[in-house]
């Protein structure tokens, strides 16, 4: 079975100008949502704006209405499996599902900020909440957002400067953290961005710190992994006895959802995909892959990788672990925050380019050295980043696009490509894959 290796390589992205057409300026449905597109808010910066000016303009015209697609859908699906194209094959392709809707956004990521005095307190209740009321937090809270230097002749984590040490100086809680071996976590603006409660390297009885467990690091070894619609009825002795895999990720979704520590943003939910299976000693434990979805449409996931710019772009897709090893909660995790805020740019569209059609425009603007076996398709939200600032200050815009994942069967390289259902414009990278 081939699997996505983990740190994606060979990493380039192109936007291929070009292939979308301008929006029509007759009386049409199409013309109107470029109309309706264009009241775009006045509060975003200069980057996203001046993007967003350019972007209308490039809106396509054969765009068919979001409501009614769910029931062309099917059938696209089934023609394009039976029908290979010149540059696209789908005969195994698995085609992800369709919710309901009548329109869909462009939408922008705002990063939150966190004060020091709420930070010190999501750390404090974190703490009472995993038991460890003994914990020295003036010792053990630490600072890695910058703003004071570190000594670094001291050891990990006290060469990092103490937060009670310099706590009503501080300006902001995000990069607070802690790392010993009983616990870890580590603070973003929107909430914890990534802890371990020691579950599992206390199990290991390893003197490690706690932080390789939100890291991965323990769960490197892995016997199985997939879907989780495919493995959600199998069950494995965890630390706490067998545990399904379907009961421990519904556990997981209701722990995010609940909040880390603040809700989801407005619309947002969270879906799990993928699950590996991965040993400790004589027991096992689940690292689910975890997302967002918006209104009923995924974001764009991948497990881990690089990421380069291009002509001001980087993609920018979730990317976040969760780690279980019993059935009461999640261990250990490490990625984005549900909570953080996510804005609509401009009006949401009614409209937007079928599967169909954007398998035409692939087949039409895809380079003459691709031939794609394309493994799994899937409309999703994408978020790339504008300019070449620090991810923390750089602009993110979220782009609703058809997602396309196989292998180049010119070079055995597997490939990843994003087709803006509104513009047709293309993104994508290539990637190594290993063979398991």
């Amino acid at each position: 079975m081939k699997k996505k290796a983990a740190l994606i390589v060979c990493l380039s992205v192109f936007t291929l100008c070009g292939c979308s057409k301008q929006a029509a300026t007759g009386g049409d449905d199409t013309s109107a949502d470029t109309e309706n597109m264009v009241s775009a808010d006045s509060n975003m910066k200069n980057t996203s704006s001046d993007f967003f000016k350019k972007y209308i303009e490039k809106l396509y015209d054969n765009r068919v209405k979001i409501s009614e697609y769910v029931n062309i859908y099917e059938d696209e699906i089934e023609e394009l499996k039976k029908n290979p194209t010149p540059k696209m094959s789908f005969a195994e392709c698995e085609f992800g599902a369709m919710e309901e809707t009548d329109d869909i956004s462009v939408l922008r990521l705002m990063s939150g900020d966190i004060s020091v005095e709420e930070s010190w307190k999501v750390i404090e209740d974190w703490l009472k909440e995993i038991g460890m009321t003994h914990f020295d937090m003036d010792k053990e809270v630490r600072d890695a957002s910058g703003q004071y230097e570190r000594d670094e002749s001291k050891e990990s984590p006290y060469d990092y400067p103490s937060v009670s040490e310099h706590y009503s100086d501080l300006k902001t809680g995000r990069g607070f953290f802690l790392n010993t071996n009983e616990c870890y976590l580590q603070m973003g603006g929107d909430g914890i961005y990534s802890m371990s409660d020691g579950a599992i390297t206390k199990y290991l009885q390893s003197d490690a710190f706690a932080a390789m467990d939100a890291l991965g690091v323990n769960a490197e070894t892995v016997v199985k992994s997939g879907k989780l619609k495919d493995l959600e009825n199998e069950e494995w002795e965890l630390l706490s006895g067998k545990v399904k895999v379907g009961d421990a990720a519904n556990m997981t979704k209701e722990y995010f959802e609940k909040g880390t520590p603040y809700p989801c943003a407005d619309g947002v939910q969270v879906d799990i995909p993928e699950v590996s299976v991965f040993s400790l000693k004589d027991k096992y434990g689940y690292a689910f892959t975890v997302r967002r979805k918006y209104k009923g449409i995924p974001f764009a996931y991948t497990a881990g990788g690089g990421r380069n710019y291009f002509e001001g772009y980087e993609i920018n897709e979730d990317m976040k672990t969760a780690y279980v090893v019993n059935n009461k909660n999640v261990s250990a995790f490490t990625g984005y925050s549900e909570a953080q805020t996510i804005e609509l740019m401009g009006e949401p569209q009614d409209s937007f380019i079928g599967l169909k059609e954007a398998v035409s425009i692939l087949n039409e603007k895809l380079a003459a050295q691709i031939s794609v076996e394309v493994e799994n398709v899937e409309l999703v939200y994408c978020t790339i980043l504008l300019g070449d600032s620090s991810y923390e200050e750089a602009e993110k815009i979220v782009l609703p696009c058809w997602a396309f994942d196989g292998t180049n069967l010119i070079n055995d390289q597997g490939i990843r490509i994003y087709l803006d259902a509104f513009t047709g414009e293309l993104y994508y990278y290539t990637y190594s894959i290993a063979e398991q």
